[in-house]
């Protein structure tokens, strides 16, 4: 098994954060895009998703701009990164999904534990640990390349930790994509915030 790449970001605002992160990624994310060209294109995924924006802009337009700001570092089309951060919700691959688990233990530990089940193009070379630190907000968090940090799992400095597992929609809309809702929770102070 490949070592996951573990990094260290420290950025004044998300902008220099995702240029940041595209830049140090930039070989890796052009590998991971060009694997999943053919699936995106014959899906038509780039039109669709853009219908995402208006949401993702209303709702959290600093993860907008550190989502260009990844896609500039990398030197890629921003409409690459936008698919990528989109794709849960615009591709089915009826892949087997992840599992997280919750313990509390007898000495009150909270213990908690996430497999990653994605696509197994995804397992070899498709994850990243990100330690961030963006103004005075710190962060560890699992995701994919290319991708927004903690798209799997993440924990940030008020204590704050979660996983998270595939999403199987029955009914589609276009809101905002999980990928955004996850990023946000790095950012969460309270139980009650996130």
């Amino acid at each position: 098994m490949e070592k996951i790449p573990f990094i260290k970001i420290t950025a004044k605002d998300n902008y220099e954060f995702g240029f940041k992160l595209g830049k140090l990624l930039s070989k890796k994310i052009k590998a991971r895009i060009e694997k999943n060209k053919k699936i995106y294109y014959k899906k038509n995924t780039i039109k669709k998703a853009k219908n995402f924006l208006p949401n993702i802009k209303k709702r959290f337009p600093k993860l907008l701009i550190e989502t260009k700001a990844i896609s500039d570092g990398a030197k890629v089309p921003f409409e690459d990164i936008l698919v990528l951060n989109c794709e849960e919700e615009l591709l089915d691959f009826f892949v087997p999904r992840c599992t997280s688990i919750a313990i509390y233990s007898k000495n009150k530990t909270m213990i908690l534990g996430h497999n990653e089940d994605w696509l197994s193009t995804y397992r070899k070379d498709g994850l990243i640990i990100v330690n961030g630190k963006i103004s005075s907000n710190k962060f560890l968090a699992l995701g994919f390349i290319g991708q927004l940090p903690g798209t799997s799992c993440g924990l940030n400095k008020y204590g704050l930790a979660y996983t998270v597992n595939s999403l199987n929609l029955k009914r589609f809309c276009y809101g905002v994509p999980r990928n955004f809702l996850l990023r946000a929770l790095l950012e969460a102070k309270t139980l009650k915030e996130a």
